[in-house]
């Protein structure tokens, strides 16, 4: 949420909301008036000043959803892990390299500056930290191994922005 100014300060009963407005000097009773916003006004998955600095509009909708460099990551997924949606190679995703022979490796690419955990599971409801992978000021994509027997018999990777 976000905090704006609105005005000069009010006025009014004790334990109720300032019905009434301050006439008199700038901030009297040094108590100004605010108003709290959203930071995601149109509903869209991203930030306002997100979006601003992107130069996506913050009054259209419809930016979240769509995928303005064309990798297969929408605006909003960009957003959440800190990629640059107009660089087709600035994403973040998890493929798999290899099944055979084992270890079977997880193909993951990492925007710049995002850190990331892999985590496995054996239900989909719990998950367990298997590697944490530091940031990077530079995109990359790693190989990362994992056993295929085990307890573990599904793989996600978590980002970090």
């Amino acid at each position: 949420r976000l905090i704006r100014f609105t005005g000069s300060g009010r006025y009014g009963s004790a334990g109720l909301y300032p019905s009434t407005p301050d006439g008199g000097p700038a901030d009297r009773y040094a108590g100004p008036t605010f108003a709290f916003s959203d930071a995601d006004a149109d509903g869209d998955g991203m930030p306002l000043d997100w979006e601003l600095a992107q130069g996506f509009n913050p009054a259209d909708p419809a930016d979240g959803a769509a995928d303005s460099d064309g990798d297969g990551s929408s605006n909003r997924d960009e957003c959440a892990v800190a990629s640059n949606p107009r660089d087709p190679s600035s994403a973040f995703s998890l493929h798999l390299g290899t099944l055979s022979p084992a270890p079977a490796t997880l193909r993951l690419a990492l925007p710049a500056n995002c850190s990331a955990a892999l985590q496995g599971s054996d239900s989909l409801i719990f998950w367990e930290d298997l590697q944490n992978i530091p940031a990077a000021p530079a995109a990359r994509v790693l190989d990362l191994a994992v056993p295929t027997t085990g307890r573990h018999a599904y793989f996600r990777a978590v980002a970090n922005p």
